[in-house]
């Protein structure tokens, strides 16, 4: 939302499966999406990843959770 670039280390480090997992991952990636950010880091599993956002690029956005693998965020649809 700054516009400014962030580094964060130590995501999940306390949780028996730390790091990014899909639904996490995911969010990274769509932000980056769209904000066209450089980002580092941003693989399943991560404690740290490195973001770069450049400019913000307005349209019609889809991202699915479930796209690699379920996630807590994900929901099948009947």
């Amino acid at each position: 939302m700054t516009g400014a670039p962030v580094r964060i280390e130590g995501i999940r480090a306390k949780r028996s499966k730390p790091g990014l997992r899909p639904q996490h991952l995911t969010a990274v990636q769509a932000v980056a999406r769209v904000s066209q950010a450089e980002v580092t880091g941003a693989r399943l599993g991560s404690q740290a990843l490195t973001f770069r956002p450049r400019t913000i690029q307005g349209g019609r956005y889809r991202f699915d959770v479930a796209e690699t693998t379920g996630s807590a965020g994900a929901a099948k649809a009947a």
